[in-house]
């Protein structure tokens, strides 16, 4: 009636086998939390990265000072340059002097760390020496063609002279 006690063997057998269960289904709950732990992570700190970013980009807009203006300041010196050697310190000396003051006024921005203020002022002194030194140009031009319509009109002189003498 009683059915036979399991022996040793089989009872090691068989609780080795629940045991082997046991730890599969363990690790296979473990890898599932783990995946849903990392998965409630990501989306935590995508939904803080996605708070916080646009607060640090204002921050650094904010915060962020513009760099010095050194290409706007070198070009105005080239230009001034430029200027004096074509010189017109003798044709446009206020279009100069207008120059070199705005490029002063801009030395003294950046000293007092106006970037923007710098920048602008560099690039009127720029334009301000292009304008001296085209207006030079224009007034040497203008000097060289007065001196052919005046050689021009000796030399009509002239060969009027001879032609009246022939006759």
């Amino acid at each position: 009636m009683f059915a036979s006690a399991p022996t040793a063997d089989e009872l090691a057998r068989t609780l080795g086998s629940q045991l082997d269960f046991a730890l599969k289904e363990s690790i296979a709950i473990s890898r599932d939390r783990v995946m849903n732990f990392s998965t409630e992570i990501t989306r935590s700190a995508r939904r803080r990265l996605r708070m916080t970013l646009p607060v640090l980009l204002l921050c650094g807009v904010a915060f962020a000072k513009p760099p010095i203006p050194t290409t706007n300041l070198q070009a105005a010196q080239q230009a001034i340059a430029n200027a004096e050697r074509v010189e017109a310190a003798t044709f446009a000396a206020v279009d100069l002097g207008e120059a070199r003051s705005k490029l002063s006024a801009a030395q003294q921005a950046v000293s007092e760390k106006e970037m923007v203020a710098a920048a602008q002022f560099a690039d009127e002194a720029r334009a301000a020496a292009e304008l001296a030194a085209a207006r030079t140009g224009a007034a040497k031009a203008n000097a060289v063609n007065a001196d052919i319509k005046r050689s021009t009109a000796t030399l009509v002189e002239e060969m009027q002279r001879k032609t009246g003498d022939s006759k």
